[in-house]
């Protein structure tokens, strides 16, 4: 059998004004998401750790309604 090694860094920022960069919302990660979906991702925020409430948003984001 072969392994999958695939890994795939999601990158949860983007170019802001003034040549910064900001933080991506829920709704902008979730179509990324989606689409590596099957592989393990890692999401990273920049120079710092993706806040609680993006995770819990984007966890939301796949819970059926109800």
């Amino acid at each position: 059998m072969i392994e999958r090694r695939v890994r795939i860094i999601a990158e949860a920022f983007h170019p802001a004004a003034g040549g910064v960069f900001r933080s991506a919302s829920a709704a902008e990660l979730a179509p990324q998401l989606r689409a590596y979906r099957g592989h393990r991702i890692y999401l990273f925020d920049g120079p710092h750790y993706v806040s609680t409430r993006l995770v819990q948003e984007l966890l939301g984001l796949e819970q059926p309604p109800g």
